[in-house]
């Protein structure tokens, strides 16, 4: 585990090593204790989703730290024409298309934190049972390290979804909405995940009614079928402005 004593000394050898250049050997210690660092047992189906635990985001914060400071003593050192007088500096993405009559999904959705026993009442309203739940490694009182609650934020752009889980991105994938009440999503331009939704005011709702994950095995299937559950149904969504 990358340690904050650690990550100061890392630091310093930085800036001890002087602010012409990036420091190599800096670099990859910060990157060998970043590799070394376990991850907890994804809460997404291992293929689609492995969260950073809390060490791995503060080694890999650290590693972009000093990327940046590296990058900006460089572009701001004397005699530099990076940003100086006549440049021009390309405007930032375009932002995500407003919503429409034909597609009221596309924006930004928030469920803000949810807790565990709203997790496992998610489970349990969708009909799984303790043996399916234990089988696939769920643990009702811990919720796959999650008892203090999870946010999910889902993103609709015109063709794409991306599924955030506490600020993190975990998956994006295409989806198409079919009416009013349902889309499909999946990896590519196979749509395999059927959903349900309703929208009321600014509060939406969802219900994965269909997984047919290609190739995949039974258990793979089950923990696809428990994720989904989780992140959709646990929760109404609030759109954000």
């Amino acid at each position: 585990m990358t340690t904050q004593r650690e990550l100061d000394r890392m630091l310093g050898d930085f800036f001890l090593d002087g602010t012409d250049e990036l420091a190599d050997r800096v670099l990859d210690a910060a990157l060998d204790q970043i590799e070394d660092t376990t991850q907890r047992r994804p809460m997404w189906a291992p293929r689609r989703f492995s969260p950073m635990n809390l060490p791995l985001r503060f080694g890999m914060a650290a590693v972009i730290a000093i990327i940046a400071v590296g990058g900006a003593l460089y572009i701001f050192r004397p005699g530099s024409s990076v940003g100086g007088p006549g440049s021009s500096v390309p405007a930032s993405s375009a932002p995500t298309p407003a919503p429409t009559a034909q597609n009221p999904l596309i924006g930004t959705w928030t469920t803000g934190p949810t807790t565990c026993a709203q997790q496992n009442a998610a489970l349990a309203k969708a009909g799984f049972t303790a043996a399916q739940l234990q089988s696939d490694g769920w643990d009702a009182a811990t919720c796959a390290g999650m008892k203090h609650g999870s946010a999910f934020r889902l993103q609709f752009t015109n063709t794409l979804l991306v599924f955030y889980q506490d600020g993190v991105a975990g998956w994006t994938g295409t989806y198409q909405a079919v009416d009013g009440q349902t889309f499909k999503a999946g990896d590519s331009s196979t749509l395999y995940i059927t959903y349900h939704y309703a929208i009321v005011g600014d509060q939406l709702t969802i219900d994965m009614v269909a997984d047919t994950l290609p190739t995949a095995s039974g258990g793979e299937q089950l923990g696809e079928d428990i994720a989904q559950t989780v992140i959709y149904e646990t929760a109404t969504f609030t759109r954000q402005p």
